[in-house]
């Protein structure tokens, strides 16, 4: 930044000491839309200064191309020779390297928006920023950086001086405002001599001068929160402070005059979004300073940030990504253990090299605690492959160096003083194992020990290597000349295993390439850049020599490319029920006899390849066989968001692609031919299909994913040319991309009456082979609220005791389906019943209530139950329950069941009882008794009859009832009025008798 606003020194520095003060940056007075400088500027900042800004990958967990946010609505865009965000991304591009990609946010109240998209936020120097503008950006922006970097975000804040009074420090203001870091005091100057004050932090790794000097644009602060590590004077010109799994790095620069050490300090920046932590708390014997030296350079090269605990630290190791544990004196206690144990289980990775007798006491703690455990008396000895110096020896990849991701290109490990593993956890991968001739020290056979072997931990990653010889690039132990790191395929060794574990934070998921079929570029030459970009964006690679159904059967997705042998019908057949079942199939060939193989795959999912000559392209074609392909070429699919060109090297088209989607098509404006004469308009060159569960990408073309060749001669390999790898980190993550399970209530569905121990049976399967767990819940009002029978449970059916729920005619059932980070879900169609309980018997009565000899006795009840009734018995008993008589009831209308149990003689006292079963055999208790008693009850009249020697007294059963006219019985026409006027007419004729013989 530089300004055209010439003001004495003592008022510069009144107004710079008024516009920052230990709260921030205070507000000027002038409103941001009544600055006239300030509009003319923003009408200019909608508008990108470079072609090359890309969006991120659409598939947020791919480590990389890393994704950069620039901010740049107050930045330096001017077209001169010092345009600070230009020389930013230059910086970038020569320093760390072409695996990024950015795009400039131009209005900060996008942020919001835009920041979940991408790993690092870059505010570059906002010199034409007034302080309100500040204040109301750190005012909307507080939470929001807040959060992104305590999740892992890394924010990178660059600064110098504002335009407005030259106010030093003014994009740091941000951070004030914000409470994210505390800066105090901003010193700006042009020259002179900075120190190197913190070689263990990651910002300055790579400078190994002390001191060097300044250049023009540079600010120091006060600083009481962060760690500085560059510093002039007193005062911090470079700052980095962690929070949570993020970081935050205060660069005291805007790259106005670009210089090697601003460059690296700013590419480390970059690289801390995969951090690698030595531990050198622990009285480790080598470090990053001396012995590890090479190693860590080689890592810097490779995109990574190296640093040095010194002080055993839990925010440090929660703010790394690989945490790298060596030969050390002191012993690790329990409680770190358990910190380091929390670290991978929330998705680190850790690094282990033991040693052999009491060298690896001290580290014996934490692979204990992961499930390895060491021969801790003897090391291995030389056997065949034995070096010869320094109990030295070699293994190959013969049989001894596994297929993995840790293994491309690893021909031979050399070790010294090596042990080995005893046991391993059940679910390790084996990587490198003794060969038949290896011995212990004491003579006893050492064949098939394990030296390396990794595992993972939910998402989290632990490799254990068995030496930490081999780590020294400053040691020739066998003294051949070259150095241990370098020996052999010591250093791709070891460079792979940091590879594979910054795969750390996401579920593993296996690249299977098959080159069993005489492949014409292999894992281990032309594609190794190809394999190593797949494992460090968390894929593990692994290949297979022959056709192997075991492999196949544990791969996710499978790269098929073109050879020499053609696929078998079978073995097409095994691949297409491999992509119905959920497995990815990337496809690639080249044109002509370069393909023909891999079109029979392709032709299996309706694609078919043209087999003559190659594309050319007459205005898209920077040299021969390479044709440039832009965003109007680009089909709409998830694989092509964010991209903006791919180059293509002699590839071939597809005639017709079926169903499947094109996801880069030649142009069609005549100038896109054959190489053996004809048109190629509009034709497909890459296509994406489905099948079943599976997903499928076939490119016609294979050499864009070649490391090791340059066709367009522009210094870029083939595969870091335009877009093509963020094209390759968006295919795999399409074809392995986690998807839900898929979950299928079998029984209970709808329909069905459950009762005692009822199974709840379900189906389900995961797109991604992933362990599935299940949570089983039932509800009994149709679906309103749950209630838990089990979670976390395995296979798929659980027994569910019905018993203790009440019964209902409104239960379903819920089961979950759970993969490691998405859960499906599916419920019972219609609602079921559950029946464990009898009949209801609501309520019963007897008619008449008052009964005679002669009445009929009716007995009556409303009986139900949600199953159905069988049957209603009725009991009775006129001997107080010596003997019962049971009598079947029979329905009527509703609810309602009746019998008549016949006519009693008077004085009989009736009792009874009912119960009823349902249709599934359950039975009611017997109803009380209580109120279940008739009574055929006797009232006495006496009459004198008179005779010649004595006087009958007769006693005579009758009924009371309601009388009528002459005291007759209300009912003249039934039996009691018989009854009574035989009785009278009886008396009649007594007394006619009586008074005949009188006379």
């Amino acid at each position: 930044m530089r300004t055209s606003i010439f003001i004495s020194l003592s008022v510069v520095l009144v107004f710079s000491t008024l516009f920052f003060s230990p709260t921030g940056i205070i507000d000027t007075g002038q409103d941001w839309n009544d600055v006239n400088e300030i509009s003319e500027l923003k009408s200019n900042f909608n508008t990108r200064s470079f072609d090359e800004a890309e969006m991120p990958s659409v598939f947020s967990k791919n480590r990389l191309p890393v994704s950069l946010l620039v901010y740049t609505e107050f930045a330096d865009l001017t077209p001169s020779s010092h345009n600070e965000f230009r020389n930013t991304i230059e910086s970038l591009q020569s320093t760390y390297g072409p695996i990024f990609r950015y795009e400039n946010l131009t209005d900060y109240t996008e942020l919001t928006n835009r920041i979940d998209e991408h790993d690092i936020l870059l505010i570059v120097e906002q010199e034409n920023a007034y302080p309100s503008n500040i204040t109301t950006i750190a005012s909307a922006w507080g939470p929001i950086l807040e959060d992104f970097v305590a999740s892992g975000g890394i924010l990178i804040v660059m600064d110098y001086v504002g335009s407005f009074m030259s106010t030093r420090g003014i994009t740091a203001g941000i951070l004030n405002q914000t409470g994210l870091l505390q800066v105090y005091n901003p010193s700006s100057f042009g020259s002179g001599t900075l120190s190197l004050e913190n070689s263990s932090d990651p910002l300055p790794r790579g400078i190994y001068d002390s001191t060097f000097p300044a250049v023009s644009g540079t600010v120091a602060f006060d600083v009481f929160d962060g760690i500085p590590s560059v510093n002039s004077s007193s005062q911090a010109v470079v700052t980095h402070k962690t929070i949570g799994s993020g970081h935050i790095a205060l660069l005291g620069f805007d790259l106005y005059t670009r210089s090697i050490y601003f460059d690296t300090i700013l590419a480390n920046a970059i690289r801390l979004h995969r951090h690698v932590v030595f531990d050198n708390s622990h009285s480790q014997v080598h470090s990053i300073f001396s012995g590890f030296i090479n190693y860590t350079e080689e890592l810097t090269s490779i995109g990574f940030a190296v640093s040095s605990m010194e002080t055993f630290d839990t925010d440090w190791i929660e703010g790394c990504d690989i945490l790298v544990l060596t030969y050390c004196l002191d012993d690790y206690s329990e409680s770190e253990v358990e910190i380091i144990k929390n670290f991978v289980e929330g998705g680190g990775a850790l690094f282990v090299t033991a040693e052999y007798g009491l060298y690896g006491d001290a580290i014996d703690t934490v692979i204990e605690r992961f499930g390895f455990v060491r021969e801790k008396t003897y090391n291995l000895e030389n056997g065949t492959n034995g070096i010869g110096v320094g109990g030295g020896f070699y293994l190959n990849n013969t049989n001894h160096i596994r297929n993995h991701s840790v293994s491309v290109d690893v021909a031979r490990i050399e070790n010294h003083g090596a042990t080995a593993l005893t046991k391993t956890p059940d679910d390790a991968t084996t990587i490198a194992v003794a060969d038949e001739e290896m011995t212990w020290t004491n003579g006893t056979s050492a064949e098939g020990m394990v030296i390396t072997a990794g595992i993972t931990v939910s998402t989290g990653r632990v490799l254990v290597h068995c030496d930490s010889s081999l780590l020294l690039g400053d040691t020739d132990t066998d003294n051949d000349g070259t150095e241990n790191f370098y020996d052999s395929n010591n250093e791709d060794f070891l460079l792979n295993s940091i590879r594979w574990l910054s795969g750390a934070g996401q579920k593993e998921r296996i690249v299977l390439f098959d080159e069993s079929h005489h492949a014409n570029y292999w894992v281990n030459a032309s594609y190794k850049g190809f394999a190593n970009f797949l494992t460090e964006n968390g894929h593990t690679v692994q290949w297979m020599t022959q056709f192997n159904e075991e492999m196949i059967d544990s791969a996710h997705v499978i790269v098929i490319q073109d050879g020499l042998r053609n696929y078998t019908v079978s073995e097409i057949d095994y691949l297409e029920n491999f992509a119905d079942s959920g497995g990815g199939l990337f496809i690639c060939g080249g044109w002509g006899q370069f393909g023909l193989e891999a079109d029979k795959v392709g032709n299996a999912f309706g694609i078919d390849r043209n087999n003559t000559g190659y594309l050319q392209d007459s205005d898209d074609s920077p040299s021969g066989g390479v044709i440039v392909y832009d965003e109007a070429n680009l089909g709409n699919h998830r694989i092509m968001e964010g991209m903006k060109r791919m180059e293509l090297v002699y590839s071939s088209a597809f005639n017709s692609i079926g169903g499947a989607v094109s996801l880069l098509d030649t142009d069609d404006d005549g100038t896109c031919t054959w190489s053996d004469g004809g048109l190629a308009n509009d034709l497909s060159v890459i296509a994406a299909s489905t099948s079943g569960l599976g997903r499928i990408v076939y490119a016609a073309g294979y050499r864009f994913l070649k490391y090791n060749s340059d066709n367009d001669g522009d210094g870029e390999n083939n595969l870091y040319d335009s877009d093509n790898e963020l094209f390759v980190s968006n295919a795999f993550g399409w074809l392995a991309e986690n998807r839900a399970p898929e979950i299928t209530v079998i029984s209970p569905n709808g329909g069905e009456t459950l009762s005692d121990n009822s199974a709840i049976t379900w189906s389900a399967q995961d797109p991604n082979k992933d362990q599935l767990l299940f949570d089983v819940y039932y509800s009994d009002d149709s679906g309103s609220s749950w209630n838990s029978i089990g979670t976390g449970l395995s296979g798929t059916s659980v027994s569910w005791d019905t018993t203790s729920v009440e019964d209902g005619d409104e239960f379903e059932v819920r089961v979950i389906a759970k993969d490691y980070e998405l859960d499906s879900i599916d419920e019972s169609d219609a609602v079921f019943t559950v029946d464990n309980m009898g009949p209801t018997i609501l309520e019963f009565e007897h008619s008449p209530s008052s009964p005679v000899p002669t009445d009929s006795i009716w007995i009556k009840a409303n009986v139900t139950d949600i199953s159905g009734i069988s049957s209603v018995i009725c009991n009775y008993t006129v001997d107080s329950g010596t003997s019962w008589t049971a009598v079947t009831m029979e329905p009527r209308s509703g609810d309602e069941f009746n019998v008549s149990i016949g006519t009693f003689e008077n004085d009989t006292t009736i009792e009874y009882r009912i119960r009823s079963n349902d249709t599934l055999g359950h039975w009611s208790d017997w109803t009380s008794l209580e109120n279940a008693t008739v009574f055929i009850a006797a009232s006495t009249t006496t009459t004198t009859t008179t005779a010649t020697e004595s006087t009958t007294t007769t006693e005579t059963t009758t009924t009371p009832t309601d009388t009528g006219p002459f005291g007759l019985p209300e009912t003249i026409f039934g039996v009691d009025t018989l009854i009574v006027l035989a009785a009278v007419g009886a008396l009649v004729v007594i007394l006619i008798v009586v008074l005949i013989k009188k006379r």
